[in-house]
């Protein structure tokens, strides 16, 4: 916990233009890693197709003018391959196994990968949207109470506090919708003995789509630079360690080869060129850069997926969350509101509530989540009857007897 705790604190971006609905990890996934590979995209673009030339090649004598911009647009079309420095020139059939066909596409598979990254995002914001809660409006909201003069921030808690409430409501009342059930079903929703909680569970599913994702970003790009490495960045490095380079290896080569033929007067002349591949010289280091970057992003995912399976699932939880705020605020007795605060979370705000909560927290900070914490307390305490409360309160006296 006090790790996430100080994680959290770290700004990247501006909340004022930010998309507040979800924590920093998977912001790094679908916004931070997103841009990253799109910069990375449009670099490896223009070096391609913009500025530079991607490929030359080394021409025999007799070519005339032109010809040598003909062989290499030709080549790199075509794809080149790979051979050892000191092998000799395999037959055709293996040339064709050996083709390197993956150079000219690696802007728009960095284009499709930085879309896949961003697709939980979409998927997360899409549901929660269809389920009738706006969890990007009210955090933003809560963000911008967070900066604002305390009379007009007053106002924004109570409004914040009625939009929690409704929309706990609506998530509670739309139970009955057959379409809602399926929802909750396709959420492993069944095991829990309380309703309301389809935003936490969506949550935790689309923590679960980030993981898949980065899990397949692994496989993609094994198949897509056609490596035999299971491990590719690790192996990659104990390449270089152990003296293994780039000419040994054939991974981003940057000399390969080349065949073409030209006719003349009718004749068909077959040529073999070498040519120099300078575009590998980025496309090795970005590619190992973004396969250790996605396996730390891994790691960081996972350990926030069990991070937040913990905080929801764990009743004890969070009554300790909801009760921290409360005792910052002065508004809770350990001996005399134990029991209203068990039916305050369990009965009025529920497991999306505080979900809810933990959220606002996390993007809007502690003197935003106090005050709005402590209203929902005084509003809910205000909606029972002084026999409840009653009841309550004795409750809790018998159990500190």
């Amino acid at each position: 916990a006090p790790f996430f705790d100080t994680l959290r604190g770290f700004k990247v971006t501006s909340r004022k233009h930010r998309i507040a609905d979800d924590d920093f990890v998977d912001r790094f996934n679908h916004y931070h890693t997103s841009i990253m590979i799109c910069v990375l995209s449009i670099i490896i673009c223009a070096k391609q197709y913009i500025v530079g030339q991607p490929l030359q090649c080394w021409i025999p004598v007799e070519f005339k003018e032109g010809w040598e911009k003909y062989a290499e647009n030709y080549c790199w079309v075509k794809n080149t391959y790979w051979v050892a420095q000191d092998s000799d020139l395999p037959t055709k059939d293996l040339r064709k196994q050996e083709e390197i066909g993956y150079y000219q596409w690696v802007p728009f598979m960095l284009a499709i990968m930085a879309l896949l990254f961003y697709l939980p995002s979409l998927i997360w914001r899409l549901m929660h949207w269809s389920a009738g809660v706006n969890v990007q409006s009210l955090v933003t909201k809560a963000c911008d109470a967070s900066s604002v003069d305390p009379s007009a921030r007053n106002d924004t808690i109570t409004m914040l506090a009625r939009y929690i409430e409704d929309s706990l409501m609506v998530i509670d009342e739309s139970k009955s919708n057959f379409s809602m059930r399926v929802k909750r079903a396709l959420f492993c929703l069944c095991g829990t003995r309380r309703m309301g909680n389809y935003l936490t569970s969506l949550y935790l599913v689309v923590k679960l789509l980030y993981i898949a994702n980065i899990v397949g970003q692994f496989f993609l790009l094994n198949e897509f630079l056609g490596t035999d490495y299971k491990l590719y960045g690790v192996q990659m490095l104990r390449d270089l360690a152990n003296g293994v380079e780039w000419t040994e290896s054939g991974h981003f080569p940057r000399i390969t080869m080349c065949d073409f033929s030209i006719r003349t007067l009718g004749n068909r002349h077959n040529y073999t060129v070498q040519c120099v591949l300078m575009i590998n010289l980025f496309n090795e280091k970005i590619f190992i850069f973004l396969w250790f970057w996605f396996f730390i992003l891994a790691i960081a995912t996972i350990v926030s997926l069990f991070y937040w399976i913990y905080r929801m699932t764990s009743s004890a939880e969070r009554y300790r969350f909801v009760k921290h705020y409360l005792k910052i605020s002065r508004t809770y007795d350990n001996d005399r509101h134990y029991q209203i605060l068990r039916n305050f979370v369990d009965n009025k705000l529920r497991t999306d509530g505080v979900f809810l909560l933990r959220l606002i927290n996390l993007n809007a900070g502690d003197i935003v989540t106090t005050d709005l914490v402590t209203d929902l307390w005084a509003r809910y305490r205000a909606s029972r009857n002084p026999s409840q409360l009653l009841d309550d309160e004795k409750e809790d006296e018998e159990v500190m007897v």
